[in-house]
């Protein structure tokens, strides 16, 4: 795992929330994305991102090269990336970090994750050197 990447994937969220949507993989047009995120002029998701911040402006094919690109730069497995670059992330994810994500719509075992939400989950990933995380144990 590429721990400096997720952290600045981290950083760039957190810092342009609206330029973030993990559940619109290439369809969320946003009038003033389009000069900060090309040529797609999409809002990103953490894939997205991820290639954003390793190439910016480089044109990818949304169903494979921007995938393989960032699964790639990210230093992720197949899973890995199947389970991140989903628009619902599982609940185990949030939990994990103290988050509470159960809301109106949600499936109760994934949810869609907000900026603040998804930086947070990031930076965990990051420190522990995995993306798929432990729950949090209670203090006994």
């Amino acid at each position: 795992m590429n721990a400096e990447l997720f952290r600045k994937v981290a950083d760039a969220i957190e810092k342009e929330p609206d330029n973030y949507r993990q559940s619109a993989f290439g369809l969320c047009y946003l009038g003033d994305v389009k000069a900060r995120i090309e040529p797609c002029k999409t809002a990103c998701c953490v894939a997205g991102w991820a290639a954003h911040i390793e190439e910016p402006g480089k044109g990818f094919n949304f169903n494979t090269d921007l995938i393989d690109f960032a699964q790639e730069r990210l230093e992720l497995t197949e899973e890995e990336s199947d389970e991140l670059f989903e628009g619902h992330w599982p609940i185990e994810w949030f939990e994990a970090t103290g988050l509470d994500p159960r809301r109106e719509g949600h499936q109760p075992w994934r949810a869609t994750p907000s900026a603040e939400e998804a930086a947070v989950i990031l930076r965990r990933m990051a420190d522990e050197g995995r993306v798929i995380l432990a729950p949090v144990k209670e203090d006994a």
